[in-house]
């Protein structure tokens, strides 16, 4: 009869998700994973038969592989990393945009109806907002070029020359800072550098990151947060970075409610028009 002390080396595979998530839920119970193998075993061979009933929860198991993709960003360092990339390319763009409204406000040379666009964007709030990010960037970019070149002033062309000057510096030095992250070392076999396209995919890298981690605090945040058990720092950054998030998309979501109120208000002003001008016509 073997010594009731004596014990055996069992070796296992298991889905790293799988691992990672029991792991969480051990720790917080002060077990470990053998410890709790052990007391499955025992309950196995004392009653008999398999102690539960295994039910397999496809969503839940969904989000504990975003979660595990999330805590591998955080924990490697990479989610911090292309927070920085992000938050200095935000200011770069922040700062040399509101030099340059700034600039044609005080000028002679610009026309009123480019002034009152420029003094809007500039107490808005609105450039602070959409500097968060390479991508809202490219889209605050993309719109207000058309707006700028709508006005009929001499002046139109040279200002949209000039955003586009700015945007492509954007463009330049977010690339250099993802060059020369450790963040590449996600991009396997880069070309980064080589052309527009590449360059703009590993950028957007970072962006990917961000909201893999985002994702997963927003959808999981229980599960997320067990990982981080005596370790809180990297959970406290993802949460400070969440309600920065949270705070700019309602400030989008306020501003486009303000301008289709605006539309609407402009549409009922003109259908109201056109019907004065038909009274008038009977």
């Amino acid at each position: 009869m073997a010594d009731r002390n004596e014990q055996s080396m069992i070796s296992f595979k298991v889905d790293s998700v799988v691992k990672e998530s029991a792991e969480a839920v051990l720790a917080g119970s002060g077990l470990n994973t053998s410890a709790y193998l052990g007391m499955c075993l025992r309950k196995l061979a004392q009653g008999g038969e398999v102690p539960f009933e295994l039910k397999v929860d496809s969503m839940f198991w969904i989000g504990e592989a975003k979660v595990s993709k999330a805590v591998t960003y955080i924990k490697s360092g990479d989610f911090h990393e292309a927070i920085a990339i992000q938050t200095e390319v935000g200011k770069l763009f922040e700062t040399e945009i509101e030099k340059l409204f700034l600039k044609l406000v005080a000028s002679e040379e610009t026309g009123a109806k480019s002034k009152d666009i420029f003094v809007d964007q500039l107490t808005s709030g609105f450039i602070p907002a959409a500097a968060t990010s390479t991508s809202s960037i490219r889209s605050y970019t993309e719109n207000i070029i058309p707006l700028i070149s709508s006005i009929d002033e001499p002046s139109a062309d040279n200002v949209v020359s000039q955003i586009r000057d700015i945007a492509n510096q954007v463009e330049e030095k977010a690339a250099s800072l993802v060059k020369n992250s450790k963040i590449i070392d996600l991009i396997e076999e880069t070309t980064i550098g080589n052309n527009a396209e590449e360059l703009r995919e590993n950028v957007e890298l970072t962006e990917s990151i961000i909201e893999t981690v985002l994702d997963a605090y927003e959808e999981n945040r229980d599960q997320l947060a067990m990982r981080f058990v005596g370790s809180e720092f990297g959970i406290e950054e993802v949460a400070k970075v969440s309600i920065k998030r949270n705070a700019i998309m309602k400030y989008f979501e306020r501003a486009q409610k303000k301008a289709d109120q605006k539309k609407n208000h402009e549409f009922e002003q003109g259908v109201m028009l056109l019907e004065a001008l038909n009274a008038s016509n009977c």
